[in-house]
Protein backbone atom coordinates (compact mmCIF):
# COMPACT_ATOMS: atom_id res chain seq x y z
CA UNK A 1 0.00 0.00 0.00
CA UNK A 2 2.64 2.50 1.03
CA UNK A 3 4.79 2.01 -2.46
CA UNK A 4 1.41 2.65 -4.25
CA UNK A 5 0.21 5.61 -1.97
CA UNK A 6 3.69 7.03 -3.17
CA UNK A 7 3.58 6.50 -6.22
CA UNK A 8 0.25 8.55 -6.89
CA UNK A 9 1.65 11.16 -4.95
CA UNK A 10 4.33 11.36 -6.95
CA UNK A 11 2.12 11.53 -9.72
CA UNK A 12 0.46 14.04 -8.28
CA UNK A 13 3.38 16.37 -7.21
CA UNK A 14 4.91 15.91 -10.88
CA UNK A 15 1.47 16.95 -12.87
CA UNK A 16 1.71 20.15 -10.24
CA UNK A 17 5.13 21.08 -10.79
CA UNK A 18 5.13 20.44 -14.43
CA UNK A 19 1.66 21.77 -15.56
CA UNK A 20 3.27 24.88 -17.32
CA UNK A 21 4.96 23.00 -19.32
CA UNK A 22 2.19 21.05 -20.38
CA UNK A 23 -0.53 21.58 -22.67
CA UNK A 24 -3.53 23.41 -21.25
CA UNK A 25 -5.92 21.12 -23.65
CA UNK A 26 -4.46 17.77 -24.92
CA UNK A 27 -6.63 17.85 -28.37
CA UNK A 28 -8.66 14.72 -28.53
CA UNK A 29 -12.80 14.08 -29.80
CA UNK A 30 -15.02 11.63 -28.39
CA UNK A 31 -14.06 8.76 -31.09
CA UNK A 32 -10.41 8.81 -29.46
CA UNK A 33 -11.91 8.69 -25.84
CA UNK A 34 -14.54 5.86 -26.77
CA UNK A 35 -11.69 3.54 -28.45
CA UNK A 36 -9.55 4.07 -25.51
CA UNK A 37 -11.68 3.50 -22.72
CA UNK A 38 -14.81 1.77 -24.01
CA UNK A 39 -13.81 -2.05 -23.12
CA UNK A 40 -15.49 -5.24 -21.82
CA UNK A 41 -16.03 -5.94 -18.05
CA UNK A 42 -12.97 -7.30 -17.25
CA UNK A 43 -13.05 -11.11 -15.83
CA UNK A 44 -9.95 -10.78 -14.08
CA UNK A 45 -8.30 -8.21 -11.38
CA UNK A 46 -5.89 -6.21 -13.50
CA UNK A 47 -2.43 -5.12 -11.91
CA UNK A 48 -2.27 -1.69 -10.43
CA UNK A 49 0.78 -1.09 -13.16
CA UNK A 50 -1.49 -1.41 -15.45
CA UNK A 51 -4.39 0.63 -14.18
CA UNK A 52 -2.30 3.80 -13.25
CA UNK A 53 -0.24 3.18 -16.96
CA UNK A 54 -3.90 3.32 -19.00
CA UNK A 55 -4.85 6.72 -16.28
CA UNK A 56 -1.90 8.22 -17.56
CA UNK A 57 -2.32 7.66 -20.66
CA UNK A 58 -5.53 8.05 -21.66
CA UNK A 59 -7.14 10.13 -18.80
CA UNK A 60 -4.15 12.76 -17.89
CA UNK A 61 -3.11 12.44 -21.27
CA UNK A 62 -6.09 14.17 -22.59
CA UNK A 63 -7.11 16.40 -19.37
CA UNK A 64 -8.16 19.68 -20.29
CA UNK A 65 -6.15 21.65 -17.16
CA UNK A 66 -8.04 24.13 -15.94
CA UNK A 67 -5.74 24.78 -13.41
CA UNK A 68 -3.22 26.10 -16.07
CA UNK A 69 -1.69 29.51 -16.04
CA UNK A 70 -2.12 30.13 -19.44
CA UNK A 71 -5.91 28.66 -19.27
CA UNK A 72 -8.46 32.28 -19.10
CA UNK A 73 -11.12 30.74 -20.56
CA UNK A 74 -12.60 28.77 -17.99
CA UNK A 75 -12.41 30.02 -14.19
CA UNK A 76 -12.94 27.15 -11.40
CA UNK A 77 -11.95 27.15 -7.91
CA UNK A 78 -8.40 26.11 -8.94
CA UNK A 79 -7.11 22.97 -7.11
CA UNK A 80 -4.37 23.31 -4.37
CA UNK A 81 -2.21 20.75 -3.20
CA UNK A 82 -3.03 21.46 0.42
CA UNK A 83 -6.62 20.57 -0.69
CA UNK A 84 -5.09 17.13 -1.86
CA UNK A 85 -3.37 16.31 0.87
CA UNK A 86 -6.64 17.34 3.05
CA UNK A 87 -9.02 15.19 0.49
CA UNK A 88 -6.04 12.15 0.86
CA UNK A 89 -6.76 12.21 4.69
CA UNK A 90 -10.54 12.28 5.07
CA UNK A 91 -10.74 9.68 2.52
CA UNK A 92 -7.85 7.28 3.65
CA UNK A 93 -9.31 7.47 7.69
CA UNK A 94 -12.93 7.11 6.19
CA UNK A 95 -14.64 10.33 8.16
CA UNK A 96 -18.08 10.88 7.86
CA UNK A 97 -18.60 14.10 7.76
CA UNK A 98 -22.62 14.01 7.97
Amino acid sequence: MRSLGYRIIDMIVEHITTLNAQPGIAPTDRAAMEAALREPIPDAPSSMDTIIAQFERDIIGNLYRKGHPRDFAFVPNPNNYISVLADTLARGFNIFGG
